[in-house]
């Protein structure tokens, strides 16, 4: 699984829209999109800016990032 597969993964469980995360993390709906296809590397601050939503731990989310 990729981080942005389970970036979108996280946020279906969670119900959220793009325009929610974005709310909710202060990161661009592009940003978010970028993100979950897999076409932008997020930096450590976003990373711990979606673990701290999704309530899921930052190093097995970095772990993917960093992939």
């Amino acid at each position: 699984m990729t981080f942005g597969e389970r970036i979108n993964e996280l946020r279906k469980e969670k119900n959220y829209t793009l325009n929610q995360l974005s709310i909710l993390t202060g990161l661009n709906v592009m940003t978010l999109s970028k993100i979950e296809n897999d076409r932008h590397r997020p930096s450590v601050l976003t990373v711990g800016k979606l673990a701290n939503v999704f309530e899921v731990d930052f190093d097995s989310l970095w772990k993917l990032a960093r992939k």
